[in-house]
This record gives C-alpha cells, structure tokens and sequence, in this order.
C-alpha cells in the first residue's frame, strides 16, 4: 500500500508515492530529545553506580549501561504519543459523523473538522497533522479513499481507529446506513475509551506507588552516606559488602524495569 507524509517545505519536491507518513507503532528519538536522554540517563546511572560502589570507574561503567534502557524509554513515549492520537481521533469521529450526515464526502468531512481540531490541539496536534495529511492525499495520489484511510489505521497502530475506518470502508462499499453505522461504532469505541480510562486511573496510583517504592533505598542509601559514612565503610572496603551492594542493584533495577512495564501496560 502507497504511504505519503505529512508536507513540509522541502518535502513538496519528492513524489507522493514516495513519501511516508509518521509511524505510530515506532517512537525515534530525535537529535534533541536523543541529546536530552544520554545526558540524564547517563548522570542517574552514573550516580546510583557512585553510591552502591564509591568507585568512578564502576560509575562510569554504569553509566554506559543506561543506553541499554533507550528501547523502554522510546516505548513510552511511543505509547504516550498514541493515547494523545486516540482521544484527538475522538474529537474527528464527531466530525467525520456530522459531515456525511450532511450528505458531504470523507474529504468535506476532513476539511470542515479541521478548524475545530485545530482550536481544541493546534496546528501541532497528532490529528491535525493527519487531515492536512489526507486531504493532501486526496488532492495530489493517484489512490483510492479507502487506501488513504487504511494508510492512516495501519500506521496508526490502533485497533479503534482501524476498526472504525473499517466500519465506514465496508459501508460505503456495501451501500449500508453509513450514518447510523458510524453512530453505532462511535459509542461502542467511548464506551471502551471511558472503561480504559478508569481502569489507567487505578494502575496510575500503582505506578506512583512502585516509583516511590523503588527511589527510596537510593534515597536511604544517600542519606546514610552523608549522615554516616564510616557506617557504610564496610559496604564499599570489603568483599562482602561489595557483593551485597551488587545483590542490592540488581534487585533495584529489576524494580525499575518492573515499574517501566507497569507505565506501558495495555
């Protein structure tokens, strides 16, 4: 299936078979937010290694490690990215209802959707990006409707807005009541959303309840180590000490992993 992308400046010099829209499934780092990331990963590990083993050389071994953790990060963020898609694809339904209730295509509907999703989002918004996307589509490619639609379902990585797209695809081509379908697949899609919602509100307090579960021994572990040095001495001198400190770390970051998956959960 052809892809197009969002139109920059530079970009209107490229054909529009051979442009290609944003990919939701994936998060990239940019060089920005890649530069942020290194930085602060890398001071974090670097100063949990400091305080479990006193030796900048360990740290700095530690520090490294944190690029290992990108991966999980972008997953976040990538996650975070289609949440924000989803509740703004909400808003377009709407439109998108309103529009071929009025007799008008999938392309009007975009069209007269796109100032009100610009006023709830920006110019910035996920959705906005992906009118400007259709529409463009719709006036340059050589593509059918529904390969435009689909375009935007599969790079999205949603199963609600594929299953909605497929709704109104299978429609238009059956000759089926298009607008008391869309109706129909519009509450059933908030009725899952609310659900969804309700349910993130309850693993949020979980999460919030295994991040301060997991930052408290570095905080302890911090303050014993300017509060009492020679209490620790043993921990950081001996043979012991240093396999315990190691048990201890591992066990930490086994809880930050954990934590992580909690923060991505479906």
């Amino acid at each position: 299936m052809k892809t197009i992308d969002i139109l920059t400046e530079n970009e209107k010099a490229v054909p529009i078979e051979e442009r290609k829209g944003i990919d939701y499934a994936r998060y990239v780092l940019n060089k920005n937010e890649l530069y942020k990331y290194v930085a602060a990963s890398y001071f974090s590990f670097f100063s949990v290694g400091y305080l479990f083993y006193k030796s900048f050389i360990i740290a700095m071994i530690i520090g490294l490690s944190s690029w290992k953790f990108k991966v999980l990060y972008e997953e976040y963020l990538g996650k975070k990215r289609r949440d924000q898609l989803l509740i703004q694809f909400k808003d377009l339904m709407y439109g998108i209802s309103t529009g071929v209730n009025n007799g008008g295509n999938i392309k009007e509907a975009l069209k007269n959707s796109r100032d009100n999703l610009v006023r709830l989002y920006s110019e910035d918004g996920y959705i906005v990006k992906e009118i400007d996307y259709m529409i463009h589509a719709f006036d340059n490619a050589k593509m059918y409707e529904s390969d435009i639609l689909y375009d935007f379902a599969n790079r999205s990585a949603l199963e609600d807005i594929r299953g909605f797209i497929d709704v109104y695809v299978q429609c238009k081509t059956t000759g089926g009541n298009l607008q008391k379908v869309i109706m129909s697949t519009i509450e059933v899609i908030m009725d899952k959303m609310n659900i969804q919602r309700e349910i993130k509100v309850i693993v949020a307090q979980k999460q919030m309840e295994g991040k301060i579960v997991a930052i408290i021994p570095i905080i302890v572990l911090a303050f014993l180590n300017l509060a009492s040095p020679s209490y620790l001495s043993p921990m950081y001198d001996t043979l012991a000490g240093k396999i315990i400190m190691t048990i201890s770390l591992i066990g930490f970051i086994a809880a930050v992993i954990w934590i992580f998956k909690i923060v991505n959960w479906k």
